[in-house]
């Protein structure tokens, strides 16, 4: 059943490697088998949650220049954007570049991989932007995120 490429010792055992012979491909059970492609007609984007933090000596009117800049980069690559939110200046646990505060803002993407690959490039080229991460999430949540929500709250309730 082997065959061997050298050369035969004294006590019968191969000088150098055992070459098994060649295995035939295993069948994939069925539930293992990849699903088939869906329809074209179909969106084969992926949904992302993207929150970067500008610089805070930027003014809130630039960041949000900064954030239609990046809908531009995500349009060009046949995304979208379903929803930004600016959470505003806010207090780093650290410095960052010698920063204590940051500008904060979280959008909700539906771009494919390239178009989002692309926005990060340019974002590591801004020196305005401090630090950014985006997360795949298999859906988008419509109601305003925990911070924003927090903040409608604080605002409702009465002075001491």
């Amino acid at each position: 059943p082997f065959s061997a490429s050298g050369a035969v010792s004294s006590s019968g055992r191969l000088a150098f490697g055992i070459v098994p012979p060649p295995r035939e491909p295993k069948a994939v059970p069925r539930s293992r088998a990849p699903s088939p492609l869906p329809d074209k007609g179909e969106n084969h984007m992926a949904l992302y949650e993207h929150i970067f933090i500008a610089r805070q000596d930027v003014s809130p009117a630039q960041v949000d220049l900064l954030t239609e800049e990046l809908q531009d980069i995500l349009k060009e690559g046949g995304g979208k954007v379903e929803k930004t939110e600016y959470w505003g200046l806010r207090n780093l646990q650290y410095k960052i570049k010698k920063n204590r505060k940051g500008h904060y803002a979280l959008m909700h993407i539906d771009a494919p991989s390239d178009a989002v690959v692309e926005m990060e490039r340019q974002m590591k080229l801004k020196e305005d932007i401090l630090r950014f991460m985006t997360i795949r999430v298999d859906e988008l949540d419509p109601e305003p995120s925990p911070v924003m929500s927090r903040r409608d709250r604080d605002e409702r309730r009465p002075p001491r």
